[in-house]
């Protein structure tokens, strides 16, 4: 009896996930050996939203290039007549503007050219003149920034130095975000690495403290915080934590009241009514086991004191005992308890009310956590997902267990940067049932990967190209039109007046100095970049299915697909190819792309070849979910 064709369909997309830690001929035929900037959602897979500006306009950048250079020139020197081509741009704190527009002077021989400073604009402090005697190749003439109404004078040759910049880097760069809800209105406090800003709404306002000046912070990972009784409270590591005591774009942030003199903390978190700070520094003497805690606050009030040597107050101290179990570098509240994360430990700390306050437990004595904010916690909030130093695990106060094992701790492990690890973070994405871990691949400074585990399907996809440092939930406001504005009549507009994205993630991207909204289906770019969504599944054996649902695998024959049938929606057409190995895991011979267009198409052809597994592939950048796949597959014996 003679091989028959069989048609073998692939559903249930998303029940296995990407898997990297094993060869394809051992996973089932559903799961994905490659999922790249895709995520599951209702049963399918489908590529991520782009992504788009959001939260104000950064406020601290010159919006604008300065207008051409005036230019003239003064008796002087010993040049030849020369033509001069000229453009200048503003300088502040944060980076340089594009150049103007260019101007141009014939200057008479014995004279030097003179370049009229630019008049100020907003944040300028200074600016930078860029020249040369031919049009459309000026280079920077300036060692260092010109102060604002100082002019320039081309006294000496010119020199050959950079070119204008290309892209304005006036703006500030976000490096941390909170979220606070208020009865009135979504309120978004952002930080810099020396400021603090809110965004009401409507506009970004500068609201760092009045006393004290700049912060210290030096990188993204510096930053944590809490919301304290209501109180917003962020903390840089180096300078006194701050807090923001009213909900208004014109109050300025504040010292913590009652804070510790001399006295530090890398990270502070709130549990019940208490303030808790962990690896701290007293007195320049760093004490990374500490956990300090305050007395008891009532609800809207600042913590009293931190005095825990006042026997008449609930403040405390202890220090971790583990210490061959590293610093301490996180805490989370779960379901009534408080985890302190160590890099090798875990310890539960639990209100057991005075005169000793908290208990304080070993949770898991070998696991700790990577880094700080490698840490989230589920949308129903019974579970902590933790990065540790070499898995990824999921825990409810009791118990723990491995995300990783058998599908991707390998893989992950081996692709994080051992240098630039600890800039790693961890997000919860309630929408899409998703916690994103967000970290460098080998060789990158920041964060440019994320490893996704949707934990609704318990499946993993990746996305790649990021470039974003923090992440934070909350409602992003959306303005609609005043009563002054509307020019439809009452019957005629079905449109809302204003509308609200609830439970949406907001991004820090310190690379475009912008707050970016992820997963905004109104666009298939990244700010304007294009990208690639793609899922590949190499390494099917499969002829055929019993009628239990048991696939039926075969190693030995030889195969052939005739004709794929994909079940796919796409805003514009996809790539789709097909390949074939002859050894089970070996390399593989790709048939070329063939375009499918889901309004056109009904099937992809050009899938001829041979192997003992097949391979297939989709991938487009306009936007695509694919919900299964049909394969016409024809045996054709062992030879």
């Amino acid at each position: 009896m003679g091989l028959q064709m069989a048609e073998i369909e692939v559903n249930d997309l998303m029940s296995i996930g990407v898997i990297q830690d094993e060869p394809g001929y051992q996973i089932p035929p559903e799961g994905w050996t490659l999922g790249q900037n895709v995520r599951y959602l209702a049963n399918g897979v489908e590529m991520l939203p782009g992504w788009s500006p959001t939260l104000g306009i950064n406020p601290r950048g010159v919006p604008a290039a300065p207008a051409a250079p005036v230019l003239s020139q003064v008796a002087g020197g010993a040049f030849p007549l020369s033509t001069f081509f000229v453009k200048v741009t503003y300088v502040n704190v944060d980076g340089e503007t594009t150049a103007s527009a260019e101007s141009s002077l014939v200057v008479a021989a014995n004279n030097f050219l003179v370049v009229a400073s630019p008049i100020g604009s907003n944040s300028a402090t200074s600016w930078n003149v860029y020249v040369s005697t031919n049009t459309g190749i000026e280079t920077k003439q300036n060692a260092s920034p010109i102060a604002l109404g100082t002019n320039f004078t081309q006294n000496f040759a010119l020199l050959t130095g950079a070119n204008p910049p290309l892209v304005n880097t006036t703006f500030d760069t976000p490096m941390a975000l909170m979220y606070i809800s208020s009865a009135t209105q979504p309120w978004w406090l952002w930080a810099s690495l020396l400021h603090i800003y809110v965004f009401d709404g409507v506009n970004d306002t500068d609201i760092t403290r009045a006393v004290g000046g700049n912060y210290a912070a030096v990188d993204a990972k510096s930053w944590n915080g809490t919301l304290f009784q209501g109180v917003p409270i962020l903390n840089d590591g180096i300078d006194k934590p701050q807090f923001w005591a009213n909900y208004s774009a014109g109050q300025k942030m504040q010292d913590l009241t009652n804070w510790p003199a001399n006295f530090t903390s890398r990270v502070v978190r709130s549990f019940l009514s208490y303030m808790f700070a962990l690896n701290n520094t007293s007195s320049g003497v760093n004490l990374p086991h500490q956990v300090r805690w305050s007395n008891a606050a009532v609800p809207g009030s600042l913590p009293s004191t931190w005095d825990f040597t006042d026997p008449t107050n609930d403040a405390g101290s202890t220090d971790l005992p583990d210490v061959a179990s590293g610093r301490i570098l996180d805490g989370q509240e779960l379901q009534g308890q408080f985890f302190i994360y160590k890099e090798a430990s875990t310890w539960r700390v639990q209100f057991i009310g005075s005169p000793f306050v908290f208990s304080f437990h070993s949770f898991m004595e070998n696991t700790g956590i990577l880094a700080s904010r490698c840490l989230a916690i589920t949308a129903d909030g019974r579970q902590h997902v933790v990065a540790t130093q070499d898995d990824i695990l999921v825990h409810n106060g009791i118990s723990s267990e491995s995300l990783l094992s058998k599908r991707m701790r390998r893989y992950l492990f081996n692709r994080i940067d051992p240098s630039t690890f600890d800039t790693s973070f961890m997000f919860n994405n309630p929408v899409y049932d998703e916690i994103w871990f967000c970290y460098p691949s080998n060789g990158a400074a920041e964060p440019d990967s994320a490893l996704i585990w949707n934990y609704k399907y318990n499946s993993f996809t990746e996305a790649t190209g990021i470039d974003f440092r923090a992440a934070e939930i909350g409602t992003i406001p959306v303005t609609g039109q005043t009563w002054a504005q509307q020019t439809l009549t009452w019957a005629q507009d079905s449109a809302q007046w204003a509308t609200s994205k609830r439970r949406r993630i907001a991004v820090c991207n310190p690379n475009t100095k912008k707050l970016i909204l992820l997963d905004d289906t109104g666009t298939v770019t990244r700010d304007g970049v294009t990208f690639t969504g793609i899922v590949q599944r190499t390494g099917l054996s499969i002829t055929g299915q019993k009628r239990n649902g048991e696939w039926v695998v075969d190693l030995k024959n030889q195969k052939m697909i005739r004709v794929l049938w994909p079940k796919i929606q796409a805003q514009n057409t996809v790539q789709i190819r097909v390949g074939y190995a002859q050894l089970i895991n070996g390399n593989i011979t790709w048939n070329p792309y063939q375009t499918f267009d889901p309004d056109i198409n009904l099937f992809v052809e050009g899938c001829e070849g041979q192997g003992r597994s097949i391979s297939v592939e989709f991938r487009g950048q306009t936007g695509w979910r694919l919900d299964g796949y049909k394969l016409d597959l024809e045996p054709l014996g062992e030879f």
